[in-house]
């Protein structure tokens, strides 16, 4: 099994070199509050010093990946404007959310979101916050901010439209509409849908896949694909002529030299 952690509101295991996150406030459909928040975000600190773990997974316990932020712990939704998890809404978003959520867009390894069922509001931000996605049969989406009479607060505005493209993203955030699995993979927004019982283990499956991948070369993928988004086709190769000549000399890529001379598979150890 290996290393495991439980947290107040979360727990996390290692399996091989795999990280798993699971929510664990399954009472309430694994809303986010601050201490969910908080814990989340102490493991995404030390994923960037444990370089052992070569893939995160992040999941959820019960019926649901998340529905969202805990607007019960602010009080009725009107208060919970003002008041979310206890502190003040817009503070808790500077201070809490918006790091969170930066700490999992660029996190070192590739991440993976295995959606077991609702993914509302925060559920769905955090989702797309991920490198990849896929779920279960039992799986749903939401950008259920406009329902709330308000935008998306964390960022799905800006990773929506880059996953699914522009009118998609505007129909789903205008609407708030419930999106089920099959038209969530249909569109893109998944790389797979699954069988409920078999979602833990094609996740981990996955990941191990990609985990086994060149680290560094890996990282270089999700930044070129994140900073290059904008840029010329001309401007992006320029951009990634500098990643390619810092890889080439990197022992990963002797490795894999190595390893298709000899006929074997490489053993990357991101370095």
């Amino acid at each position: 099994m290996g290393e495991s952690k439980r947290y107040e509101t979360l727990i996390y295991e290692v399996r091989d070199s795999v990280g798993l996150v699971t929510l664990n406030r399954p009472e309430r459909l694994n809303a986010f509050n601050l201490e969910m928040a908080e814990d989340l975000t102490e493991i995404l600190d030390g994923l960037e010093r444990e370089r052992s773990i070569r893939a995160l997974v992040l999941t959820g316990a019960g019926r649901g990946f998340s529905s969202g932020g805990d607007v019960k712990e602010g009080g009725p939704l009107e208060a919970a404007r003002h008041t979310w998890s206890g502190v003040d809404f817009l503070t808790f978003y500077e201070q809490t959310i918006s790091p969170l959520m930066v700490k999992l867009k660029n996190a070192r390894v590739p991440t993976i979101a295995a959606v077991n069922g609702v993914a509302y509001a925060h559920g769905f931000d955090f989702a797309l916050c991920c490198d990849l996605r896929i779920a279960s049969t039992n799986a749903a989406f939401s950008a259920f901010w406009i329902r709330l009479g308000m935008p998306p607060a964390a960022g799905t505005f800006w990773t929506l439209p880059r996953i699914v493209g522009h009118g998609r993203a505007l129909e789903m955030m205008l609407t708030g509409r419930r999106v089920e699995a099959a038209e969530a993979l249909e569109m893109g927004l998944l790389a797979k849908v699954v069988a409920p019982e078999d979602l833990e283990a094609e996740a981990l499956s996955l990941a191990r896949t990609v985990g086994e991948g060149p680290p560094v070369a890996m990282k270089m993928i999700k930044e070129l694909t994140e900073f290059t988004s904008n840029l010329t086709f001309s401007e992006a190769l320029r951009v990634s002529r500098s990643s390619t000549a810092l890889s080439v000399k990197t022992q990963d890529a002797d490795e894999a030299l190595n390893a298709i001379r000899e006929r074997r598979s490489p053993v990357f150890r991101g370095s």
